[in-house]
């Protein structure tokens, strides 16, 4: 663990899982070594938003990136849509979901425990380098999921409650609807001063 903290998270676990879900591959190697390599900041940005999934991804013996979208179905596809490449949507799928267990796995191990709590401090400690390793496009994923990508926010919590300033400013200052109507009874009251000048200078020189 501790020589861990010193290393890329995303980078040993491309090593130590890839090579274990692409064990006998030969068709689109490469794609699939990708696509991977694109999946894992992903997967750990939603363990560590939710770590109630690790308990229930572990408990299954052949978990599926389906759940991770709430069964979403068309959110699934804008997912898998993302990668490029010539490898059949379903074959990528197959490989995506024969990821998530061992990833489990190897996270539980860096823990040195299999608690959700412990993973999600390792998940905690490294969510810098995972925000880092995100593809861009997976921002409107995430947050198609309710989830942020504020590194130093736990993802699990809500944001804090952040104060318009822009509306304080606004409200602070003097309301301006009232000028119209000061300036016509301004010019209403000059008319008036003036027409009563006009009245007494004529009145003055009427002739008795």
């Amino acid at each position: 663990m501790v020589k861990l903290m010193s290393m890329d998270l995303i980078s040993i676990l491309k090593d130590n899982v890839s090579s274990i879900v692409l064990q006998g591959e030969t068709d689109h190697l490469f794609e699939k070594d990708q696509a991977l390599g694109q999946f894992y900041p992903i997967f750990l940005s939603i363990l560590r938003a939710k770590p109630e999934w690790i308990q229930h991804l572990t408990q299954q013996l052949n978990p599926k990136i389906t759940e991770l979208f709430g069964g979403n179905g068309a959110l699934k596809q804008q997912f898998l849509n993302q990668f490029a490449g010539q490898v059949p949507k379903d074959e990528l799928e197959q490989t995506l979901n024969q990821s998530i267990a061992p990833t489990l796995g190897f996270l539980q191990t860096e823990a040195g425990a299999t608690d959700p709590e412990a993973v999600t401090h390792l998940l905690d400690t490294h969510a810098s380098s995972i925000q880092q390793a995100l593809p861009l496009w997976a921002g409107p994923i995430l947050a198609s999921l309710g989830l942020s990508q504020n590194p130093t926010q736990h993802l699990h919590q809500q944001p804090e409650t952040v104060t318009p300033v822009q509306q304080v400013i606004h409200e602070d200052k003097p309301s301006r609807s009232w000028l119209p109507l000061i300036l016509f009874l301004v010019l209403a009251a000059i008319a008036l001063f003036l027409y009563k000048a006009c009245s007494s200078q004529k009145d003055a020189n009427a002739p008795a």
